[in-house]
């Protein structure tokens, strides 16, 4: 698993994986918020891996709790926590529904509650939605004065947000979009070279592209595709890719 920015609400009604992040296991419970990955993590498990979640975008947590999202960085807490005590009492009855496959009738079953606890965003939470609308309308490939200069505000400014609520700096949501739209490129492309890879995703040369790559990744592009090629992109017809 690769950091990606976003915050998960996730169910587990199939065997419960371990969750491995920097050499160090991560007790979870069954259901849980996790917080946003600061590092790559491993997922091991040997049975069935069923899953149901929700995905938040980055700027959409603080609307459902007031603490700062990086404090809940690499963390994994229990649902109840977030949406409310009833879920345990509900537990039973949400696993048989997901294993039957009614995901919609789970889907209204958390609507409300969710609803219920979402705070009216404020002024710097709004901000921060318009940046992170310019970083993914642009993959990535823009810098905080052109970010500031959209919305109406200085980068420092910028720059004072991203830190106080999300605990990273602009520059570094930038970076990590840039990698996954790279990901993505490579796998509905033709083109597997990793210098192709590169260019089209706004990186300079093919060793930026592999530097930030082992930063989030802690792999070159070229080992991470082969762990992933023997166990998924075999079933997907995904082509690895080549440096």
């Amino acid at each position: 698993m690769l950091p990606d920015g976003f915050i998960d609400l996730v169910f587990h009604y199939g065997q419960k994986p371990r969750l491995v992040i920097d050499g160090k296991e991560i007790i979870k419970p069954s259901n849980f918020l996790g917080g946003h990955l600061v590092s790559s993590a491993l997922l091991h498990f040997s049975g069935e891996l069923k899953m149901f979640g929700i995905k938040f975008y980055p700027w959409a947590t603080a609307s459902l709790y007031k603490m700062p999202a990086y404090e809940l960085n690499n963390l994994r807490i229990p649902v109840s926590e977030i949406v409310g005590s009833w879920v345990n009492d509900y537990q039973n009855l949400m696993m048989e529904e997901l294993n039957k496959g009614n995901y919609l009738w789970v889907i209204r079953q958390l609507e409300k509650p969710l609803q219920g606890k979402l705070i009216a965003p404020s002024n710097h939470q709004k901000l921060i939605k318009n940046c992170f609308e310019k970083i993914y309308a642009s993959q990535g490939k823009v810098s905080v004065e052109e970010a500031g200069v959209q919305i109406g505000c200085s980068s420092r400014y910028i720059q004072k947000l991203f830190e106080q609520y999300k605990g990273k700096p602009f520059q570094y949501y930038c970076r990590l979009r840039r990698l996954h739209y790279a990901l993505q490129f490579s796998k509905r492309s033709d083109k597997t070279k990793l210098t192709e890879v590169a260019y089209e995703a706004g990186y300079y040369d093919q060793s930026h592209f592999i530097k930030d790559f082992i930063g989030f990744a802690g792999l070159t592009p070229t080992a991470f595709f082969a762990q992933e090629n023997s166990y998924i992109n075999q079933l997907s017809g995904a082509t690895p890719l080549q440096a």
